[in-house]
């Protein structure tokens, strides 16, 4: 719960940043000043599905916690069957655990420069710094960059 909280804040600070910084821009500012505005937009609507999906799949568990504590003393004011309980646990428990797994996917799904990362990490490439990308077997140290034929 109280991750739910720091995402939401966190949020409400960033869409209040964009909404300032989005103030001070002027027609006259170039267009890399409106591609950072466009990236700050993304990353809070970045952020805030991830606090929703967060709050969506860990739900079913804090509901089963929550029953757990009543079931048990000095509560005891409600009477679970344990074919329930262990129901619920399976389905929250895996609910909880798809969460993270889901917000991969919204992070590949919505940022160019995330794929980007995750198709180099898989191909094995490295990136230099400067949009080129070179492979991991030409920069073992083995071959002299001067020996090197197109």
């Amino acid at each position: 719960m109280t991750l739910l909280v720091i995402n939401v804040l966190l949020t409400r600070a960033m869409a209040s940043h964009a909404r300032a910084r989005q103030g001070m821009v002027s027609e006259s500012q170039s267009a890399s000043a409106k591609r950072s505005s466009s990236k700050s937009r993304t990353s809070s609507i970045l952020l805030l599905c991830s606090a929703v999906i967060y709050s969506v799949t860990q739900f079913p568990f804090l509901i089963y916690n929550l029953l757990t504590m009543a079931e048990e003393p000095p509560h005891c004011w409600i009477n679970i069957p344990q074919k329930a309980v262990a129901l619920a646990l399976v389905f929250g428990g895996n609910l909880s655990i798809l969460g993270y797994a889901i917000d991969f996917f919204v992070y590949y799904l919505s940022s160019t420069g995330f794929r980007r990362q995750v198709r180099s990490l898989i191909s094995g490439s490295r990136t230099n710094g400067q949009g080129s990308t070179f492979s991991s077997s030409e920069c073992d140290g083995k071959r002299p960059l001067q020996s090197r034929t197109a």
